[in-house]
């Protein structure tokens, strides 16, 4: 009896919803801008040629806390702001993190994500500039959507599967 009624519960809920009133979402930009494409942008950020190279600037780990915080920054914009860069690092100290400061050049999202994933405490990351990104693509509401991933930084021990080879993630486990 009582999965009957769930059942029945559940049949008459979806025999009543009316869908046909939610409208898509629409793109919109103060700016006027229009979102790009995965290809788009590779052929404007990514050298194919220059390797990825992350080096470590700075590294103050505090004794009375163990959470490290890794703040990387572009290695082309690093000595104009290295002064501020600096203020910044010396607030996470004394708020009690430790710090780590990396510069990058090269725009290879996978070593960033395996540097990331390589340090011990990590509890954050601050990215400045211009700096590697992940992009993924879905079905969804008719058409194939990509866009870039921030998550994949976030996610440092799950699976990112690029089942098509085209450069943009497809699916994720873990």
């Amino acid at each position: 009896m009582k999965k009957f009624f769930i059942i029945f519960l559940l049949c008459s809920t979806f025999s009543f919803a009316d869908v046909t009133g939610i409208s898509r979402l629409q793109w919109f930009d103060p700016y006027g801008r229009q979102p790009i494409k995965y290809t788009e942008w590779s052929t404007h950020h990514i050298d194919k040629t220059a390797a990825t190279h992350i080096g470590i600037v700075y590294k103050k780990i505090t004794r009375d806390r163990q959470d490290l915080v890794n703040v990387i920054v572009n290695t082309g914009i690093y000595l104009d702001i290295a002064t501020e860069i600096d203020t910044f690092i010396n607030d996470l100290i004394d708020a009690g993190y430790s710090v780590q400061l990396d510069t990058i050049s090269g725009m290879s999202e996978s070593l960033l994500r395996a540097h990331l994933a390589g340090l011990a405490d990590l509890v954050g990351a601050i990215f400045v500039g211009e700096l590697p990104v992940a992009w993924f693509e879905t079905y969804g509401f008719g058409s194939w959507e990509e866009f870039p991933h921030d998550l994949y930084f976030s996610d440092l021990d799950g699976t990112y599967i690029d089942a098509d080879a085209d450069g943009l993630y497809d699916n994720h486990t873990g």
